[in-house]
């Protein structure tokens, strides 16, 4: 019973196709709603999730419907942070949100529709890829997580955003509103959490607030944190082959200066960094 006024994308994301409707609806009230197109089975599991967070501290955006391969939420008014005036308050606030999630007490019926991230880094180091990326220590990386696995609790069941970014929180004005995109989902150790925003935090706000964001974190939740570096190893295969691509989404961002090459010089040092700490 709407009526579309209009519609555009959403940038910033490269897995989902997002976009946002304008409608008049039949009371003749004007509402904005987001449509996420993604595989069905991975909607399916987004949505259940969602609309569990909906009723804990978590800030995400409210499910609507649901069908085949289209989420329909509501349109969180607010923008992600690529820059920032006090980017150490940025980071301190993405510390308590990614704490709140990992605190989350995921329900026995929802876990059973939530991969185990014990059981994906099984087959990640029982195969290598047939090509390696020859670019950045690959080989080096792999070999050391290989040796060292497992590094890990199998049976840690803590609720995991799978890729808490930057570009994943919506804010408004100094508040965290929304966190989006779950499709990565898992129940695993937080450590995997906490290893892949340092290194997007370092790319997009630098290492001071990579290491305000690590000190909050820490402070706020007790764990053993000993095995952090080989997850922080295993957060910088991510990119790996990805970095042309990963890299051209930022100028339309804002962010000219996130180049490949700044990209690449700031992931050696996150790795030289996790490499020596293991070694030690």
């Amino acid at each position: 019973g709407c009526q579309v006024l209009r519609h555009w994308s959403l940038v910033g994301g490269i897995s989902a196709q997002m976009t946002a409707v304008e409608v008049m609806t039949a009371n003749q009230e004007k509402e904005t709603y987001v449509l996420r197109q993604l595989d069905e089975a991975v909607l399916s599991r987004e949505s259940k999730l969602l609309r569990f967070l909906e009723k804990t501290a978590v800030n995400v955006p409210k499910v609507h419907l649901q069908r085949d391969d289209l989420l329909v939420m509501e349109y969180v008014a607010g923008k992600a942070l690529y820059y920032a005036q006090d980017v150490q308050a940025v980071c301190v606030e993405m510390a308590k949100e990614l704490c709140k999630i990992h605190q989350v007490q995921v329900p026995d019926n929802l876990k059973k529709a939530i991969p185990k991230l014990y059981e994906r880094m099984d087959q990640i180091m029982d195969s290598r890829p047939q090509r390696l990326d020859e670019t950045f220590a690959e080989e080096k990386i792999r070999q050391v997580l290989e040796d060292a696995w497992p590094f890990m609790d199998k049976d840690a069941s803590f609720l995991l955003h799978g890729d808490f970014w930057p570009g994943n929180l919506l804010w408004r004005d100094a508040s965290l509103v929304a966190v989006t995109d779950w499709e990565d989902v898992e129940l695993g150790t937080p450590l995997m959490d906490l290893a892949i925003s340092q290194l997007d935090i370092f790319w997009v706000h630098g290492k001071k607030a990579m290491e305000t964001f690590t000190q909050m974190y820490q402070g706020l939740n007790v764990l053993d944190y000993s095995p952090l570096p080989y997850w922080q190893l295993y957060a910088a295969l991510r990119p790996r082959l990805q970095f042309t691509l990963w890299s051209s989404a930022y100028p339309a961002l804002g962010r000219e200066d996130i180049t490949e090459a700044a990209m690449r010089q700031k992931h050696g040092l996150f790795v030289k960094r996790a490499l020596d700490q293991v070694a030690s």
